[in-house]
């Protein structure tokens, strides 16, 4: 039984995209995103960090994904309607807090609700996991 309530952490950085991949002349698959494996390698960092040693989540959890987008100079709209889709946004944080261990298994996640929003300042992802009882 684990004694991890909640997980809440904040990842700097422009959230990246997953789930385009390309196919080489050579029939091999790959990410065609190339700055998503820096961007998941950070997120994976943010999450070991706030596990604090702790072990990760071994029950059904709900989690909640505020992302951050930079705001374009010439955006007038409320709202980021475009590209990037939110749930590859969300895609790409939920494989890297598999890797972090956040969980023993990603199908512990009976819940999400990601919303993406423009940033006055900065960008990044707010991570809320919390354990359902």
């Amino acid at each position: 039984m684990n004694d991890l309530e909640t997980l809440y952490f904040t990842v700097e950085g422009t959230p990246v995209p997953q789930g385009s991949h390309a196919v080489s002349r050579f029939g091999r698959i790959y990410e065609s995103n190339k700055k998503l494996a820096p961007w998941r390698k950070t997120v994976t960092a943010a999450a070991v960090d706030a596990l604090s040693g702790r072990e990760g989540f071994d029950e059904a959890v709900y989690v909640l994904l505020d992302f951050w987008l930079p705001r374009p100079k010439t955006v007038k709209r409320v709202h980021p309607t475009t590209r990037p889709d939110v749930d590859k946004l969300s895609r790409a944080v939920l494989d890297a807090l598999t890797a972090a261990r956040v969980w023993t298994d990603d199908s512990l996640v009976l819940s999400l609700h990601a919303v993406k929003k423009y940033a006055d300042e900065g960008a990044g992802v707010d991570v809320k996991v919390r354990r359902l009882a």
